[in-house]
């Protein structure tokens, strides 16, 4: 599935920031590769948040086998468990979430471009846990380090945007295509760009121009709107969503589509049939394990028995020989002194003791022991 965009981040935010803001941090779990899940509680109430770096931040009613404890979800719970979470921002309505713990004491960012990254920073800014290590151009995310965030010139959100500088920036972008120069000055998502210009008559690969700013402004005001208030929408093919929007896309209009009435449930809904793959892999996985441990179980006791009756054996062959002993010893002293003694001689000496064998170059005589009647 697709990365979220920044807009569908601001929708998501809404929808959660009551719910998150004043509620306590009781577990963090490392849940797969870029993937983990908090659990919150506030008045009563236990809430879950599952969140895949890129891809999704949502409230969850699914909770899946949480993996061995890593380093990173070590170092987290050490510092964050039983933290209050004092809010949920989203800085300059960027892919970044920001909680606010504890009066300031923690921030634990998450980073939802590029390949994604989770980043916890104490109070003088300094990275105390970070999930990636990342060199980039302007700054790095290592422990130790000052964590600086992307910087994005230029860019507004909808609390700075104006028709003016909206203009400016479209005039100074020197004729290249209108999404990509409104991109620059606005950051919400190819798709809903695309959409809302195709709305109000302009095309998107046609140059920008400042003579459309008051039509473009006037559109991301109501952009806004619905972006916060409409039902989002999943799109399917064949029983699989294909996409998904926070309201009915124009090209997606002939799609077949579900209706949520929330952000956060429809990609609950998305991701939680994944999250429950891995869960049933993990479970073929454990059911592959367990079948070989079974069958290493029937050898080793296949084997135990069999020495079991070797020990038997060998126990009672012991006991024979302390039985016999006496003659064994007059047997072997009668050989000592008569070198070449027949069988015939031999086994005239007991009536217990059966000579079968004499090899006289290794002076070894094979014999068997005859139980006596009681």
């Amino acid at each position: 599935m697709r990365d979220l965009s920044s807009l569908e981040l601001f929708r998501i935010i809404s929808e959660v920031k009551e719910s998150v803001a004043g509620s306590r941090i009781r577990k963090f779990y490392e849940v797969g590769e870029d993937s983990f899940r908090l659990s919150l509680y506030k008045d009563g109430k236990n809430t879950g948040v599952y969140c895949k770096l890129a891809k999704t931040f949502n409230t969850t009613v699914f909770a899946e086998q949480a993996e061995a404890a890593t380093g990173f979800a070590m170092a987290i719970r050490k510092r964050i468990t039983n933290s209050f979470v004092d809010g949920l921002e989203q800085p300059n309505m960027e892919r970044i979430l920001v909680f606010d713990l504890e009066h300031g004491s923690h921030k634990l960012i998450i980073e939802m471009f590029g390949k994604g990254n989770m980043v916890l920073i104490n109070a003088e800014g300094t990275i105390e846990a970070c999930y990636k290590i990342f060199t980039y151009r302007d700054r790095v995310i290592k422990n130790g380090r000052k964590y600086e965030p992307p910087v994005q010139a230029g860019m507004h959100n909808f609390n700075t945007l104006n028709k003016e500088s909206l203009a400016a920036s479209l005039e100074s972008s020197g004729g290249e295509r209108l999404i990509i120069a409104l991109s620059k000055y606005i950051n919400i998502g190819p798709l809903y760009l695309d959409d809302m210009l195709r709305r109000i008559g302009l095309n998107p690969a046609g140059p920008a121009s400042g003579k459309e700013a008051g039509k473009i402004f006037d559109a991301l005001v109501e952009l806004k709107e619905k972006a916060l208030h409409s039902k989002p929408i999943a799109y399917t093919a064949n029983g699989a969503v294909t996409d998904y929007s926070l309201f009915e896309i124009v090209k997606y209009r002939d799609a077949e589509k579900i209706e949520y009435a929330t952000m956060n449930e429809l990609l609950d809904s998305i991701y939680k049939k994944e999250r429950a793959a891995v869960g049933e892999n993990e479970q073929e996985e454990m059911e592959g394990r367990l079948n070989e441990i079974r069958s290493s179980i029937e050898k080793q006791e296949k084997l135990l028995e069999e020495t079991r009756q070797e020990v038997s054996y060998f126990a009672e062959c012991g006991n024979r020989i302390f039985e016999n002993m006496d003659e064994i010893n007059k047997l072997i002293d009668y050989f000592r002194r008569n070198k070449r003694a027949t069988k015939d001689e031999l086994n005239g000496l007991s009536s217990r003791i059966i000579v079968k064998e004499i090899d006289f170059k290794k002076n070894i005589i094979k014999i068997e022991m005859v139980k006596e009647n009681v």
